[in-house]
């Protein structure tokens, strides 16, 4: 592990410390690069009982939610990541971790990392020996904001969270990339209009990142 700022990443993360120190941007003494899109969405929530974050990685937008939430369920399938989670994120008995990947069947995938020194690029590769679940498996009883952001494979976590989606209507953080999309067949911004066949409708978006929520 490293240590950038008030943050733990994995050993040998470049690109991450660098663009926080871009950035320059800091929230409750920490620097942050991201917390204007978990700000945008949290602000559409009419409650903060749950907040879940898909591809929680290190814990950037964790950080934040267990500040602002009740409760915290985080999903993120490199154990390594989920050590540097652990230490970044100061969790409560009634917050979760769960190590494993989330998609729309069960089973097992291989992670791999695209760039070196770019922990947050890692992405579902196959099939390999990482667990695989469906976000409908957990029941999760409420979830007020979702957050996914997998690396082009939010349209999977997606398709297997439909009960979930239609039950809890949580404004959703999602991540739709076109490079990270690309590697995947469903085509551009397939998370988004899966959730729009749904009813949700984008609020806010800058064709990377989308805000969406439910009439």
């Amino acid at each position: 592990m490293l240590t950038f700022d008030a943050w733990t990443f994995p050993a040998g993360e470049t690109h991450l410390p660098a663009k926080l120190r871009k950035a320059n941007r800091r929230v409750d003494g920490r620097l942050t690069y991201q917390y204007p899109l978990y700000a945008e969405g949290a602000r559409w929530c009419r409650s903060r009982r749950v907040a879940v974050d898909v591809g929680a990685h290190v814990g950037l937008f964790s950080h934040w939610m267990v500040r602002d939430f009740a409760q915290l369920v985080a999903f993120e399938p490199v154990e390594a990541y989920a050590d540097c989670w652990r230490q970044n994120v100061s969790t409560r008995p009634q917050d979760v971790l769960h190590v494993c990947a989330l998609g729309s069947r069960e089973g097992a995938v291989r992670m791999a990392m695209a760039t070196p020194g770019s922990t947050g690029g890692t992405y579902v590769a196959g099939e390999g020996d990482v667990p695989l679940r469906t976000l409908d498996s957990f029941a999760l009883p409420v979830v007020d904001l979702l957050k996914i952001d997998c690396e082009g494979y939010e349209h999977e976590v997606i398709a297997g969270g439909v009960e979930t989606l239609t039950r809890c209507r949580p404004v959703c953080i999602v991540e739709q990339r076109p490079a990270q999309v690309a590697r995947y067949p469903q085509g551009k911004v397939a998370a988004i209009r899966a959730l729009e066949r749904l009813g949700a409708r984008t609020v806010w978006t800058d064709r990377r990142d989308y805000v969406v929520v439910w009439p």
